[in-house]
């Protein structure tokens, strides 16, 4: 039975297992947070010790190489959680309206969590990274008038060097910050919601309703 607190926050009790999945990459996004922080805590964003670095932690540090894996896959994990969460929200129609601010929101972290992922798969420095960066970022090219200024901005000069890798582990570094402020706003605009949400699910699912969480019982 619903008290009139927990009525506020009550979700329907025909929810299913695609409803967790904004949940269970949150959970990802605090995992790869606090892996990516240990790991820095060990790399060396320089072209000359980058690699040897990632190599050295793996090898000698004890458990490292369990978390360098974990991290690594996790990112993996939370784009294949994306692309469902995504599938979902098509299928629910969450882009139309009156929603499609949580669509566009959630569009915005998408971009973040692409640039996230391809700025980390650059500070290893190895030969497949080094080449994905430079083909990559020269597509900055094709932009015309000022095309070939904006990719000497990226590398930091003429060619890939040591600024062009702190700059990447700089933006590897700060874009997560900015998920999770953005993860915030998604998560509220998605609250203010909740009352036509609760409606399209009960009216799909049953009128049953649970708390949301056992601090609104």
């Amino acid at each position: 039975m619903l008290t009139a607190a927990s009525r506020e926050f009550a979700v329907p009790a025909a929810l299913t297992v695609g409803f967790l999945l904004g949940f269970l990459l949150g959970v990802f996004l605090g995992a790869q947070l606090l892996s990516g922080f240990l790991l820095a805590c060990g790399y060396l964003p320089d072209p000359a010790f980058a690699f040897d670095s990632v190599q050295a932690l793996v090898r000698t540090v004890p458990g490292m190489w369990l978390l360098r894996f974990l991290h690594v896959n996790g990112a993996t994990t939370a784009f294949v959680l994306m692309s469902c969460h995504w599938a979902k929200a098509f299928a629910v129609h969450s882009y139309a309206y009156p929603r499609e601010h949580v669509w566009w929101t959630g569009c915005a972290i998408v971009a973040l969590l692409m640039l996230a992922a391809f700025t980390g798969y650059v500070l290893v420095w190895g030969q497949i990274s080094y080449w994905a960066l430079t083909v990559i970022t020269n597509l900055a090219t094709a932009i015309p008038l000022v095309g070939s200024d904006l990719l000497t901005a990226l590398w930091g000069g003429e060619v890939l060097n040591a600024h062009s890798l702190g700059r990447f582990y700089c933006v590897h570094f700060l874009v997560p910050l900015a998920l999770c402020g953005l993860a915030g706003v998604h998560l509220l605009v998605l609250h203010q919601m909740h009352g036509k949400l609760s409606a399209e699910l009960m009216s799909a699912g049953g009128k049953d309703q649970l708390p949301f969480g056992p601090c609104s019982a």
